[in-house]
């Protein structure tokens, strides 16, 4: 945390990940999502649909100082992920996006921890689950 907030002292935003828990419970199938998007801001899908979270979710602030210096990584810690690169850190000069997806009858989860970095050194990180109950 002093980390982060040395970085706002100096202009260059303040990076934080929330964490938290998306989910879908819908009997015909579905998506739950998270994304981290290029301008700094953080969405949830769910069957499809994205939506920032909050402003409070944001993986800097001010958004402003979002950039492609900044690196994620996602790392799986229990469950398949359906979609989304893990184990590898990627730019955000594109938006990243994690999800699980089950068919009518199923169920997906998938635990994850986001990290982001800057020059080798990781800036925050969060844990997010990620489920559908198609059931």
């Amino acid at each position: 945390m002093l980390l982060a907030a040395m970085f706002g002292a100096f202009g260059r935003g303040v990076v934080t990940i929330s964490g938290g828990t998306i989910g879908s419970e819908n009997p015909t199938g579905g998506i739950a999502a998270v994304r981290f998007n290029t301008d700094g801001t953080v969405d949830r899908g769910i069957d499809g649909g994205f939506v920032q979270i909050n402003a409070d979710t944001d993986w800097i602030r001010p958004t402003v100082h979002a950039s492609a210096a900044y690196e994620l990584r996602c790392t799986v810690e229990s469950g398949t992920l359906s979609s989304g690169t893990t184990d590898t850190w990627l730019a955000m000069d594109d938006n990243r996006t994690f999800s699980v997806v089950a068919g009518p009858g199923q169920f997906a989860a998938a635990t994850i921890t986001i990290e982001i970095r800057m020059g080798g050194t990781v800036l925050a990180s969060g844990v997010y689950t990620l489920s559908v109950n198609a059931q």
